[in-house]
């Protein structure tokens, strides 16, 4: 199983980068779901940084917690295949020559 998450990280964002090479909306929506992923990680963090100050517990207790939060771990997961496909599709576009 673990192998198979592991293929499943390193291809899944060449893909993706294909697919979007060929749709463009589709590239849009993935910045759009990245964008989002990013703001739900940060609320989750934010959350779970005032919940323990509010507690006054220590953070370094509370950390697994915060952790396993599902709105954190499945954004993360995205947001790790984004950053790849990310650099893939840009490695991928043609340069642009500057016309003077």
């Amino acid at each position: 199983m673990n192998t198979l998450m592991i293929a499943g990280f390193i291809l899944f964002p060449f893909v993706l980068s294909g697919l979007s090479l060929l749709y463009k909306p589709l590239q849009r929506l993935l910045h759009f779901i990245a964008l989002f992923c990013i703001y739900l990680a940060g609320i989750t963090i934010l959350l779970a940084v005032y919940q323990t100050n509010a507690n006054g517990t220590t953070f370094t207790t509370q950390v697994h917690h915060i952790l396993l939060d599902p709105l954190l771990v499945i954004p993360g997961a995205f947001l790790g295949i984004y950053v790849p496909f990310l650099i893939i599709t840009y490695l991928l576009l043609p340069k642009r020559i500057k016309e003077k």
